[in-house]
């Protein structure tokens, strides 16, 4: 039988796991819900992203979609669907090209238009929207609060 130092362990490989194990993770990015100068969307790190509303002049608000990679017809309509825990919103957007070259899908409407979907957005847990670039989920947590603040500012 022969025995094994405890020395004879590889002291390199065992620094690096300690180190790897203490080691912070990476920070996430930080998203959810958010109002800020007349508008109130879903945000990452403090940039609207995916969905949101703006209200730029009073009664005049924009549902937006985005930003997408690539580059959409901006002369044809282009379907989104919004689905909030299992109803479905379907509205027709525009391509508008963003200042980092990206598409984002643009609706303009009223506030009397958008108020069902806003409302499902309010109460809901979960919304997926569906775009020609493709689908993806959003969390509803904290839309409540956000879109309530952004209907003072769009009346």
């Amino acid at each position: 039988m022969t025995l094994r130092s405890p020395l004879a362990c590889p002291i390199p490989a065992v620094l690096a796991a300690v180190l790897l194990a203490i080691a912070p993770a990476p920070a996430a990015a930080a998203s959810g819900w958010l109002a800020a100068a007349g508008a109130a969307g879903f945000a990452v790190d403090g940039d609207f992203s995916g969905l949101h509303v703006s209200c730029r002049e009073a009664g005049a608000p924009r549902l937006v979609f985005g930003p997408f990679a690539g580059r959409f017809d901006m002369s044809h309509r282009h379907a989104v669907i919004v689905d909030v825990d299992g109803t479905a919103f379907r509205m027709e957007t525009r391509a508008m090209e963003d200042a980092a070259g990206g598409t984002r899908f643009v609706r303009a409407g009223s506030m009397a238009e958008f108020a069902p979907l806003v409302a499902a957005l309010r109460a809901g847990r979960a919304a997926e929207v569906s775009s020609p670039a493709g689908r993806f989920a959003l969390p509803l947590r904290g839309s409540g609060k956000a879109l309530a603040a952004l209907e003072a500012a769009c009346r």
